[in-house]
């Protein structure tokens, strides 16, 4: 009896193991494809890292200039030397043509972009508003005025050959160096004046650094620390010290104020009188260029600018942006700074501003027990510098470090009770700092003593 199941062909038994056979080359072939996918992937991350091409949240650091990664944690660490050249040429390779001027590539090709810029490439820039009383009308009157600023600046942040192509050609061929001033006119029009201060010659160009250090590199998140006494009445040492770069003025120390105000220092923002302040491997910018300065080439020369001493001049053209942002006062070095940070940091925060004994019962400064000088004229410039960084506050552009600014300024019962809610808030300064600030020597000598008591912090 024959079954009713047929048996396979002998040349149907073929197709079927030469299918099987398909299948099992499909499946080796499939997996090839995903091991080499893999590998080509982990070595082009790792090509890319050791290009340098890193996220903004990998810190590099140590002599060699050696990356270390960083997920999503932050290292208290200084950052490397940036007039190193080995480290300057791993910097320069982490920019990108596809990010425009300002931007930064990480490894997955996305533009990240400073405070000021946005778009895919950081070539559009933020405007922001500052509501200011008007520069020929008193402060009494309340007349505010609303301006827009562009925070496009294309320029150059501190003094350097690649700036100045053409001094370097011969002798007679130079390049002039300008100072502008900004005014405000009656009807809210900016006037501008001009000035040529002097030239870039090639003696000149010899002694300027090759490169611009400050316009090779954005970072992730930035702290302007000020000089303000308020800082000594937290222990946030350790967060400012926590920030991916911090810009310090003038002379304002850390050592022996380390748990107040960190001792982590990249960039020392100072004017002429205070070049000579330096601490650890931190690189000091030089704000002020003079007419003077220029004439004497062997100032620059003795002073080692860009070359043994890491100093740096910072440019012209980026102080008369800063005044022309400002307009109806003189900027101050801590609005220079704030706004030097906006062009090279996504995330900006000012610490030890605008809070002193006049605001919060607080010392002047933080490291010398200096009061503050009595003139209506300081304290009307302060305040429209108080009103220009507010904006900019307001517009989350940047922000203040310390809880209770707003309050402080707004009223002693508001910063009261604002303090009263803070647990970081302390009344007293320990006794090592009172003694500290007392043997700190003064700058400049003959300033006076300070209207706050060292150890209540109350007035006197």
């Amino acid at each position: 009896m024959r079954s009713s199941r047929e048996s396979p062909s002998p040349g149907g038994g073929g197709k079927d193991r030469k299918y099987d056979a398909n299948v099992v080359l499909l499946f080796v072939l499939g997996l090839a494809t995903l091991v080499y996918t893999w590998n080509t992937h982990k070595s082009l991350h790792a090509r890319a890292e050791d290009k340098g091409r890193l996220r903004l949240d990998h810190l590099c650091r140590g002599e060699d200039g050696s990356c270390e990664l960083e997920l999503n944690r932050v290292e208290v660490a200084k950052v490397t030397n940036l007039v190193d050249e080995r480290h300057m040429r791993k910097i320069s390779r982490r920019r990108s043509l596809e990010c425009s001027l300002h931007g930064f590539e990480d490894i997955d090709g996305d533009c990240q972009c400073p405070v000021m810029y946005k778009g895919s490439d950081c070539s559009k820039s933020y405007n922001f508003l500052v509501r200011l009383p008007g520069a020929w009308q008193m402060q009494a009157d309340k007349m505010y005025s609303t301006r827009s600023f562009s925070g496009a600046y294309e320029g150059k942040f501190v003094m350097n050959q690649n700036g100045f192509p053409h001094a370097g050609d011969n002798k007679y061929v130079y390049e002039q160096v300008r100072r502008e001033r900004y005014s405000l006119n009656k009807d809210g029009s900016v006037q501008r004046k001009r000035e040529v201060i002097g030239a870039v010659d090639k003696p000149l160009y010899e002694v300027l650094p090759v490169q611009d250090p400050l316009r090779e590199r954005v970072f992730n998140r930035c702290a302007v620390v000020g000089g303000s006494g308020v800082l000594l009445n937290r222990q946030g040492g350790e967060i400012i010290d926590n920030y991916h770069m911090v810009i310090r003025l003038n002379r304002a120390p850390t050592k022996g104020f380390e748990r107040q105000v960190g001792s982590k220092t990249t960039f020392r923002l100072a004017n002429v009188q205070n070049m000579d302040f330096q601490e650890g491997d931190e690189s000091t910018v030089i704000a002020g260029l003079s007419r003077d300065m220029l004439k004497d080439r062997k100032w620059f020369a003795n002073k080692g600018f860009g070359k043994k001493n890491r100093l740096f001049l910072l440019d012209p053209e980026f102080e008369n942006y800063v005044a022309k942002s400002a307009v109806e006062f003189k900027p101050s070095l801590g609005v220079t700074a704030a706004l030097l940070a906006m062009q090279m940091c996504r995330q900006v925060h000012l610490y030890g501003f605008f809070i002193w004994e006049k605001y919060g019962s607080s010392p002047y400064h933080y490291y010398d027990t200096c009061g503050r000088e009595e003139s209506p004229e300081l304290d009307a410039a302060e305040d429209l510098e108080w009103r220009f960084l507010k904006s900019l506050v307001a517009g989350r552009l940047v922000g203040f470090g310390e809880t209770c600014v707003l309050e402080c300024r707004e009223s002693d019962e508001a910063c009261e009770e604002c303090r009263r809610g803070d647990p970081t808030f302390e009344e007293l300064v320990p006794g090592d700092l009172i003694k500290l600030r007392h043997n700190n020597p003064r700058f400049p000598l003959n300033c006076t003593e300070s209207e706050v008591d060292y150890q209540t912090q109350s007035p006197l």
